[in-house]
C-alpha cells in the first residue's frame, strides 16, 4: 500500500519576535476584516456621538488606540487605519491614522468607508 504524499507545511517562526509579528499580522488582518464587514452597517444609519464617560468608557484609555497605531505606522507595521468605537449606540472614538496610499502621500481620510476605497 502506497503512502499518501505529505503536504508541504508553512515554515514556523523560529524566534519570539517572528512569532509576535505573525500574531500581530493575523490580529491586524482580523481587525481589517471586521471593519470591512461592519462598514456597510455603519453607513446605513449615522450614529450619534457621546463623551466616552457618558457611556462608561475612558477617554484616556481610548487615546491609547491612537498612540499604539501611530507607533505601528512609524515602525512600518501598517500603512494606516480608521478606527470607530461605539458603545450603547453612540460613537465615542473616531479617528484616522497614517496613509491610504503611502507612496503617493495620500493620507487616510476620516470616513467609515476609507478601508474599502482602494
Amino acid at each position: 500500500m502506497a503512502r499518501p504524499a505529505s503536504r508541504p507545511t508553512d515554515p514556523k517562526p523560529t524566534d519570539a519576535s517572528s512569532v509576535s509579528r505573525a500574531h500581530a499580522t493575523r490580529g491586524a488582518s482580523l481587525l481589517v476584516a471586521c471593519a470591512l464587514a461592519a462598514a456597510p452597517a455603519a453607513l446605513a444609519q449615522p450614529l450619534p456621538s457621546a463623551a466616552p464617560e457618558k457611556v462608561g468608557m475612558s477617554s484616556e484609555r481610548l487615546a491609547r488606540i491612537g498612540k499604539a497605531l501611530n507607533q505601528d505606522i512609524e515602525q512600518g507595521k501598517l500603512p494606516g487605519a480608521v478606527v470607530l468605537v461605539a458603545r450603547k449606540g453612540k460613537v465615542v472614538y473616531f479617528d484616522a491614522f497614517g496613509f491610504l496610499d503611502k507612496p503617493a502621500g495620500k493620507r487616510m481620510p476620516k470616513t467609515p468607508s476609507s478601508a474599502s476605497t482602494r
